[in-house]
């Protein structure tokens, strides 16, 4: 809705609980394997868990259309290998632990770790009862300083753990204390799994696709990023961004209302997915697979033009990404001939847009709605999509100018999915970015130019 000299725009975020696996090593559980058929007893009974009211739930989000969840936690549970769950010894002396968790009527669980340390040698799976989703093997190699982990979502009422143990090998020390529950039918992608592979709408561009023929470069930076609240979690995008020292800290921009659409978030527990990509222009017939880093610093935001800058948990070695380059001229409607965003709309595999006329500054404040503040005039760009669309779950990608370089970072829109149109996309102005804020808690200067070089543009 439009009123005089204020516009009423929607943030483009989407408020979901979905995640995939993190980093791994694959392989199959021991428990899975047809050699311990006979080895191994049955599965210990399911530890039961109190599900919500998923009619209820729906209503609720009815009334919060900001909100977008479509799972919620559970109450807290003490799950660890000392206290719940069957241990067995293999052949030879190695050890298995199994525990299984049941929700009624979930349609995934998804599982949180305050504790989660795996020695050499340990290997942790998680998989669904019907054993079509086998999630690990995850391996010391997994572990963060954080000592927190996720995993998941995990498909269906039941999630099964099983850890594997060397004889000769120290113990693991991990402990389950927090399983979402998956309620929405909304996050069931076509393989039957609660992830957001092919929710996007089909007006959306692949970003292998020919408009993406001369980003493939800069698509390396674009990342997915799924976020844990104390109340859900939920998709937003960012990217990847150059310092003029040339050094690989691993900075990332966002969008600033991506860390207020739940309660108390958990960088720890931020995953952030890269290359998760159709390997060509048409949407593939089954998920892709991704680059994952698991829990991120917050090191400045602003609200005023709404970014907010994380620093990730190190890359690991040979993810092959890239940090796109930015230009902090003084803006002007001029600056911006042409602009493109990649961004992953629902959490989709990730799309690119462009819009072939002039970013413009926008002179008017701008109205998120409740809980989301308003924006003062000039701050933000404007820009109308010729090719493409943005949806919830694109907030934070990166605007690029004609040169390629970052100019701002999606803020929300006018969004119409019937006719799968955008009216306006509005993105923080990053010349703002840079040096308004009171500190550097709230500006970019410090940290993408170090030695104070200030340059125009990297």
């Amino acid at each position: 809705m439009q009123i005089l000299y204020r516009f009423s725009v929607i943030p483009a975020l989407l408020c979901t609980l979905s995640a995939t696996a993190q980093i791994s090593e694959g392989g199959t559980p021991p428990g899975l394997l047809p050699e311990n058929a006979f080895v191994l007893p049955p599965l210990p009974d399911p530890i039961p868990l109190d599900a919500p009211d998923a009619q209820k739930l729906l209503a609720d989000d009815a009334q919060h259309l900001e909100r977008s969840r479509f799972a919620v936690p559970l109450a807290p549970v003490d799950i660890s290998p000392a206290t719940t769950g069957a241990w067995s010894t293999l052949p030879g002396g190695d050890r298995v632990w199994r525990c299984a968790l049941k929700a009624p009527k979930a349609l995934g669980l998804l599982l949180l770790f305050d504790r989660f340390s795996l020695p050499d040698g340990s290997r942790l799976f998680a998989y669904s009862s019907d054993k079509q989703q086998v999630l690990g093997a995850y391996t010391q190699a997994s572990c963060l300083p954080s000592g927190q982990f996720l995993i998941g979502p995990v498909s269906g009422e039941v999630a099964v753990l099983e850890l594997y143990e060397p004889a000769s090998g120290a113990a693991a020390d991990i402990h389950l204390n927090r399983v979402d529950f998956v309620y929405d039918p909304a996050g069931i992608n076509p393989a039957g799994t609660p992830e957001d592979f092919g929710d996007a709408l089909a007006c959306n561009i692949n970003v292998n696709c020919a408009l993406g023929q001369n980003w493939q470069t800069e698509k390396r930076s674009v990342g997915r990023i799924l976020m844990i609240f104390s109340n859900g979690a939920g998709w937003c995008t960012g990217n990847l961004i150059a310092n003029t020292a040339g050094s690989a800290e691993p900075y990332f921009l966002t969008a600033h209302h991506c860390q207020i659409i739940g309660n108390t978030p958990n960088f720890a527990q931020w995953r952030f997915d890269f290359d998760y990509e159709a390997p060509t222009c048409p949407n593939p017939a089954t998920e892709p697979a991704k680059k994952s880093i698991l829990g991120c610093q917050r090191i400045a935001f602003r609200d005023e033009t709404d970014f907010m800058l994380l620093k990730l948990n190190p890359i690991p070695a040979g993810y092959n990404l890239y940090f796109s380059g930015w230009n902090r001229t003084p803006a002007t409607n001029s600056l911006v001939q042409n602009s493109t965003f990649i961004h992953h709309p629902s959490g989709d595999i990730k799309k690119i847009s462009r819009d072939n006329d002039p970013a413009t500054i926008f002179a008017q404040t701008i109205d998120w709605g409740p809980g989301f503040g308003i924006s003062p005039a000039n701050t933000h760009w404007r820009t109308v999509t010729d090719e493409g669309i943005y949806q919830p779950g694109s907030s934070g990608c990166a605007l690029y100018d004609q040169n390629k370089r970052i100019v701002g970072q999606l803020h929300g829109g006018n969004f119409d999915p019937v006719n799968c149109r955008v009216s306006g996309a509005w993105f923080g102005r990053f010349d703002i970015s840079w040096d308004q804020g009171a500190s550097s808690a709230a500006r970019l200067r410090e940290w993408l130019d170090p030695a104070g070089t200030n340059p125009l543009t990297q």
